[in-house]
């Protein structure tokens, strides 16, 4: 079977992919910065009397937690999961980095610029 894309095609369709995988690239980073400020706001360690709530649920803690507490507890709780959150997207945005440097690599140094320039004007 004949090929119906031409090498101009193909060139114009990796920078449209390259211009679409560099937002991807720079949403994964408005998130990690966002959990970023997120933990610095949140405490990183309960005091003493709160330690034996430090693994429950939200659910838990709302049947578990005396109302006074609920607050610290859920905020020390919601901490573990942003910081889980945080490595996600950090392993995440690592991955479309590495597809975003093999799209580029595909593009000859010198049309680069041009072709993602046109990519980014449709």
């Amino acid at each position: 079977m004949a090929a119906t894309i031409t090498e101009a095609e193909k060139k114009a369709n990796i920078a449209k992919n390259i211009v679409a995988r560099e937002h991807e690239v720079q949403g994964y980073q408005v998130n990690i910065d966002n959990y970023t400020s997120m933990l610095a706001a949140l405490p990183a360690t309960l005091p003493e009397n709160l330690m034996q709530y430090a693994n429950l649920t939200p659910d838990q803690i709302i049947d578990q937690v005396p109302e006074a507490d609920m607050q610290t507890v859920s905020n020390f709780v919601f901490r573990k999961k942003i910081d889980r959150l945080l490595k996600t997207e950090k392993v995440e945005q690592g991955k479309a980095q590495l597809i975003y440097n093999a799209l580029v690599a595909q593009i000859p140094a010198e049309e680069l610029d041009a072709l993602l320039a046109a990519a980014i004007a449709v």
